[in-house]
């Protein structure tokens, strides 16, 4: 019954969905909330991804994994400065791309952040592009290509 919410302030919410106001009572609901984000303007602005009970954000200034404790607490485990898209898991990895525009997709270690492999771009992706995964493979929209990656 926990969600977790995250936007451009950065500041991330642990809400209990049985708690949440409704409209004769607006407002609250959190059982928890922290800075998640680094301070450089750098907030949330996709899609998280998440496996058992930690959450990968994707901030402006790189990839946080955070880990939710219990119904009133979540704690950081690692910052990335590699990727800020919306991160996917797949092969064991978590990967993303640059939020902003990038040539390179890193696939980094769920466990520490550090980049298990990168794989580069033909060209420069848009600027929100995210990866994908389907039937062993990685895919980047990068411009008007597809482009599609068996990783190893």
């Amino acid at each position: 019954d926990l969600l977790f919410a995250i936007g451009k302030s950065g500041r991330g919410y642990l809400l209990n969905a049985s708690d949440l106001p409704g409209n004769s009572d607006p407002g609250g609901g959190e059982s928890a909330s922290a800075p998640v984000c680094g301070t450089s303007g750098g907030g949330a602005f996709s899609g998280m991804a998440m496996s058992g009970n930690t959450v990968f954000v994707p901030c402006a200034d790189g990839i946080v994994a955070l880990s939710i404790d219990s119904a009133r607490s979540f704690h950081v485990l690692w910052r990335s400065r590699s990727g800020s898209s919306a991160p996917i898991i797949a092969g064991g990895l978590v990967w993303t791309l640059s939020l902003f525009g990038g040539t390179r997709l890193y696939g980094l270690d769920p466990a520490t952040g550090a980049v298990a492999s990168t794989l580069r771009l033909t060209s420069t992706t848009v600027h929100f592009a995210s990866p994908s995964a389907g039937d062993g493979r990685l895919f980047v929209g990068v411009g008007a290509l597809l482009v599609a990656f068996e990783p190893q």
